[in-house]
């Protein structure tokens, strides 16, 4: 069979078709739409991930205070107080672990210097850290400048200059049992409805049921710190070595609770928040 080898004349070659205004503005829109809908998933699933860091960091706490109770008869550090001896009972909820007055380790500081925690990272809630500027151990930062209204500095590693505190965002709380008047007189306590006895100086060894107790947690200090961390809720690191996960449920916890600052005149608000997060009225 014979093929044809003419052309046909004057037939211009076929193009490819070109996307029109409006199916662009489409796929614009399909494509802005994908991203409303993915960029909230992968903030979630960062601040999951955050949040397991910061379980671990509380984890590896956890185990460092325990070794630490075993070798100090069940015994905490000083929790701020550099005065050896006397119980602490201005810190309610103490995230101070290098103290300027003394230059010395305290709270949980101790367990980083004597190597039962070997990261100063432990000491630091990554969501806390991501929703703040700047680095967190840094003397130049100006963190708590932003956080706590006047502490600029934060040293790393921890001098004695300048009179700055190291913090970190974890709390450390001061009382061990629920409202037990007859301790009260024991303890000189400035406020008459703080009738509980200090961690301090009571010891650890005495809390009845330790997986229900909680030791440690991320700082809600001031409701305006707790909005930095897990909202709506705070990483909690129980007595027997467990983390646990708080949920301020109807947000009058750590967020309405009435607290709005750290000095002593709020302990029984930090005591009742302690008994919220334990389940206790």
């Amino acid at each position: 069979m014979r093929v044809s080898s003419r052309r046909h004349a004057g037939r211009a070659p076929r193009r490819a078709s070109a996307f029109t205004l409006v199916e662009l503005m489409v796929v614009i829109a399909i494509i802005a739409l994908l991203v409303s809908i993915l960029v909230p998933s992968l903030a979630e699933v960062k601040e999951l991930a955050r949040r397991t860091i910061c379980q671990t960091n509380l984890h590896a706490l956890g185990r460092g205070w325990e070794l630490y109770f075993n070798q100090s008869n069940g015994r905490t550090p000083n929790m701020f107080n550099d005065r050896k001896g006397v119980t602490d009972c201005i810190s309610q909820f103490n995230f101070i672990f290098w103290t300027c007055t003394d230059g010395g380790w305290c709270n949980a500081g101790v367990l980083y210097d004597g190597g039962y925690v070997q990261s100063e990272k432990s000491f630091v809630c990554p969501t806390v850290q991501a929703n703040t500027p700047g680095t967190w151990f840094n003397s130049d930062n100006i963190i708590h400048q932003v956080c706590w209204g006047f502490w600029k500095n934060n040293p790393w590693p921890p001098v004695d200059w300048g009179g700055h505190h190291v913090f970190m965002t974890y709390g450390t709380r001061r009382m061990l049992a629920y409202d037990d008047p007859s301790l009260a007189v024991q303890n000189n306590h400035l406020d008459p409805r703080d009738d509980h006895i200090m961690i301090w100086s009571a010891g650890v060894n005495g809390v009845t049921h330790p997986p229900q107790f909680s030791f440690m947690a991320d700082c809600f200090t001031m409701p305006e710190i707790a909005t930095l961390a897990h909202v709506p809720g705070v990483n909690v690191l129980y007595l027997d070595g467990h983390v646990g996960h708080f949920v301020d449920e109807t947000g009058e916890v750590l967020y309405d609770n009435g607290i709005t600052g750290w000095g002593i005149e709020y302990n029984w608000e930090h005591d009742q928040v302690w008994m919220e997060i334990d389940e206790r009225d």
